[in-house]
């Protein structure tokens, strides 16, 4: 019996062929897949940096564990519980083609990870370990932003072209160590006692020990811990299509690699463990200057300092005199650790997070503000939680952060193979904070808010997957806009056809409805109102032999406030040429769309530099095109570019401020060259 089921699946066998070719393309497609989905306020470098190391040393389906599998953010637990569950009863896998027999592992699913493994003593388990990889990147952005030709203190004080650098050393699997540089367009290459050089640079070694220490890392380095509460920094995943994948995978104490100036830590940690005791500690330590807006001190609470802070400064920009003034402006101090008990059916965790930081922050008189963060000292505890009972996945955390509380707890309900069902309730204080968590959310942080979500993904046929959400939340105090405690709801449904393994159909709508301050009461206090968007999504993919594929997309958008009614749509058409036996791969896209204004703005992911992602908002009248060329100019070594233009019927200018560009017709560059030896 289990032959005749391998031999089904192998009918199937050119599933991947041309991905195990071509790494890059495997990683795109999987790439591509997520952030469609996850939107475009991610910073995607650590996964793209993840997907490439496993596409050259892929998973072993005989060995892969539990923990290995949770940093695929594309599997729900469900399906790793499903996987492992098929090894265990069937035993070991014979064919990386047997994955479509595992239940709750549908054809996409499979064509998706294929690449990622393998069966060990296959011709991908023989390739040996990469000890460098180096890349250098540039880009400009045509016609030059205002701030290049202002002659006043706001001109940008830098070069109009962006540059990267990235290298990374790697002796088997003990140790690694690696740096990134990068000076974004318009900032200033300079020496001096604040700057060596590239506005931004960061380095880690990492040592992988035995024993008790399993892991040291010097240098910048992620941490997450729970759900996300307490401790979080680095790719975090929200509400998206994939429905059920709402729990929290957190890697624990990582490597910082990407060129993000905010979001990572800067000392020591470890990772202290015994293979006989079934309890991992985490320990870590940070100093790091921070970006952070100051403002004169004008509160009796913190007297004798000049400054306080307003807030942090995440965008990393550091072009002009007034964003210089920010640059590395506070100094911030932290000490955690995580204390983490395994057991068979899930494990309980403790976390702990204390900040200081050199000037305190001071809230605004706004009464909205009013259980805003306040002062220079903050204390983070969080306690949490994942099991399994039966067939039923529990899981949770409970954190304290300034003088709040915050709880946020989920379930899975696997029905049977072909019904899942997710629920999660939140409730986070509005005098919670955590300034260093990043938890599921409707706001941009913890706080404030309490919902429930429900979801579902169904397989009533084979071919094809029914998913759907329903998230209702309520924000008890007052918000930015939003003079009143207010409500709201978000709903999705996606439905997909993959009939074989050269086409694949979607179809997705969604729909949001929340409140804020009317923009036409005469009233003296504004009474909120509804205000919603929505749209619908219609995708068709389609491959013609193994070197050609197109992808077409309709897009309809809508948005509604009080007397104001707009209606938007976008069409893509993408394509892309890749001959096994040519060096060269060829992305092109020509996209139109039609939006009165950026309330019905439609986002769009774009192919891109290995390690670079871009998901331009399209609103307006105009249209979108983009060639990626890469050629593979030996066994090792690649270059790549990417020339797109963004072409508008009716604007001339295109943003604001010094940023601003004039004309119809804006351009950007970029081109890349890697090898790894």
């Amino acid at each position: 019996m289990r032959k005749l089921i391998l031999f089904s699946f192998l009918l199937f066998g050119s599933l991947i062929v041309q991905s195990q070719t071509k790494t890059q393309n495997a990683t795109e497609d999987l790439i591509q897949a997520i952030i469609e989905n996850a939107g475009s306020d991610f910073d995607f470098t650590d996964l793209f940096a993840k997907l490439d190391y496993w596409q050259r040393h892929p998973l072993d389906l005989q060995s892969v564990g539990r923990d290995e599998l949770k940093q695929i953010p594309l599997l729900s637990e469900i399906q790793i519980e499903q996987f492992l569950a098929h090894r265990n009863r069937y035993g070991a896998f014979l064919s990386v083609y047997e994955l479509q027999a595992v239940d709750g592992w549908d054809l996409k699913t499979a064509q998706l990870l294929a690449p990622f493994l393998t069966v060990l003593g296959t011709p991908m388990a023989q390739n040996s370990d990469d000890k460098h990889d180096l890349m250098i990147r540039s880009r400009t952005n045509l016609p030059l932003a205002f701030g290049y030709s202002d002659t006043t203190e706001k001109r940008y004080l830098g070069s109009p072209i962006g540059n990267f650098i990235r290298y990374k050393y790697s002796y088997g699997n003990r140790l690694t160590l690696g740096f990134v540089a990068e000076n974004d367009p318009g900032e200033a290459f300079r020496f001096d006692s604040a700057q060596l050089g590239f506005d931004f640079t960061s380095g880690h070694v990492q040592w992988m020990g035995r024993k008790w220490v399993k892991k040291v890392i010097v240098g910048d380095y992620n941490v997450q811990f729970g759900q996300g509460l307490t401790a979080w920094s680095g790719l975090a995943f929200g509400k998206s299509p994939f429905v059920l994948n709402i729990l929290r995978q957190g890697r624990g104490i990582v490597p910082y690699t990407s060129a993000n100036e905010a979001q990572y830590f800067r000392g020591g940690a470890m990772v202290l463990a015994h293979p006989r005791i079934p309890m991992e500690l985490s320990l870590f330590t940070s100093i790091k200057n921070s970006d952070a807006n100051l403002r004169t001190n004008n509160d009796s609470v913190f007297i004798g300092e000049d400054l306080v802070i307003s807030g942090l400064n995440l965008s990393g920009y550091h072009r002009t005199l007034s964003e210089l003034a920010d640059r590395k402006s506070v100094k911030t101090t932290q000490m955690g650790g995580n204390l983490k008990w395994k057991f068979t059916s899930g494990n309980i965790g403790f976390t702990v997070l204390h900040s200081t930081f050199s000037k305190p922050f001071v809230r605004s008189a706004a009464l909205y503000d009013r259980f805003d963060f306040q002062g220079n000292q903050i204390l983070n505890v969080g306690f949490d939680h994942q099991f399994t009972v039966k067939n039923l996945l529990v899981w949770g955390e409970v954190s304290h952060g300034d003088s709040g509380w915050a709880v946020t707890e989920g379930i899975l309900i696997p029905l049977d193979a072909r019904l899942t069902l997710a629920a999660m309730y939140r409730n986070f204080s509005p005098k919670f904070h955590s300034l260093f968590g990043s938890a599921i959310a409707e706001n941009t942080l913890a706080t404030n808010e309490q919902g429930f979500y429900f979801g579902f993904q169904a397989s009533p046929r084979k071919k094809w997957t029914v998913s759907s959400y329903i998230d209702r939340f309520v924000f008890p105090w007052l918000r930015f806009g939003v003079d009143a405690p207010s409500s709201g709801w978000e709903t999705l449904v996606n439905i997909e056809y993959t009939p074989n393994r050269k086409s694949s159909f979607y179809v997705r709508g969604r729909y949001r409805l929340k409140q804020e301050n009317s923009s036409v009461s005469a009233s003296p206090i504004a009474p909120l109102v509804d205000y919603s968007r929505y749209g619908i999504r219609g995708n068709a993919k389609f491959s013609t032999g193994d070197m050609i594929t197109w992808q077409t997309r309709l897009e309809w958008s809508g948005f509604q406030k009080e007397t104001n009614t707009e209606n938007g749509f976008a069409l893509f058409q993408d394509f892309q040429y890749k001959k096994l036996s040519s060096p060269i791969t060829l992305n092109l896209r020509w996209a139109w769309f039609q939006t009165p204004s950026f309330n019905t703005a439609i986002y769009a992911y774009e192919s891109d530099l290995l390690y670079y992602f871009s998901v331009p908002a399209l609103y307006g009248n105009g249209s979108r095109m983009y060639a990626l060329v890469k050629w593979d100019l030996a066994k090792n070594m690649e270059l790549s570019s990417k020339f797109g233009v963004f072409h508008s019927k009716e604007r001339n200018e295109w943003g604001s401020g010094v940023d601003l560009v004039t004309g119809s017709v804006k351009y950007d560059w970029r081109i890349q060259w890697r090898m790894v030896f």
